[in-house]
């Protein structure tokens, strides 16, 4: 009998410490799902989060595209001294292309959409002028004339960039150099698409 009740005594504690490793173990299943679910979603937050940064990247990319499309036709003109403008700058600018380039390339009257100052504050003296922008096509004889000259300052035509672009530009200056070092051979120029 005794034997039969010690053996009795250890099947209820057991079946009490099963009972309490029982709950536990529930719990600690709980636990588990609640932090798995927790990672899962913050998985799926940061899968979002990273899919949207790459269409933002995309986005600007794409904007800085459009922004440089709707210069094309823009130019800037630099080296014209401030005011020298007057109160009309599109007539001014009219004026001074067939002055700089020659007259015999633009045999009609230049028609000037807009042209105005970089927004920026007026330079003192000695510090060099604002860029002027318009809307004129003239790159192309600008570079056959090569140094341009007016009134005893040089002028230089530059196709009208976004600033993301210029940066792009100026980064790529040291391969481009090193590529003319590399490439120009005996005249022959090879085309890289980078």
């Amino acid at each position: 009998r005794r034997e039969s009740s010690i053996s009795e005594e250890m099947r209820t504690s057991f079946a009490d410490v099963m009972a309490g490793l029982g709950e536990k173990l529930d719990k600690l299943t709980h636990r588990t799902n609640a932090v798995e679910n927790w990672i899962s979603d913050r998985e799926d937050r940061l899968c979002h989060v990273e899919n949207l940064a790459t269409e933002i990247h995309n986005l600007r990319e794409k904007c800085d595209d459009l922004e440089n499309r709707s210069r094309r036709p823009n130019l800037r003109i630099v080296g014209i001294l401030e005011g020298l403008e007057g109160r009309d700058p599109e007539a001014f600018v009219g004026s001074l292309i067939p002055k700089v380039l020659g007259a015999d390339t633009f045999p009609q009257r230049l028609e000037i959409e807009r042209a105005h100052r970089a927004v920026r504050p007026r330079p003192g003296p000695g510090e060099r002028p604002h860029i002027m922008l318009d809307r004129v096509a003239v790159m192309r004889k600008a570079r056959e004339l090569g140094t341009l000259t007016w009134e005893n300052h040089r002028i230089f035509f530059f196709p009208d960039l976004s600033s993301n672009l210029q940066a792009k530009q100026w980064e790529f200056t040291p391969v481009r150099r090193i590529g003319f070092q590399m490439f120009y051979l005996w005249g022959w120029w090879f085309k890289i698409k980078v």
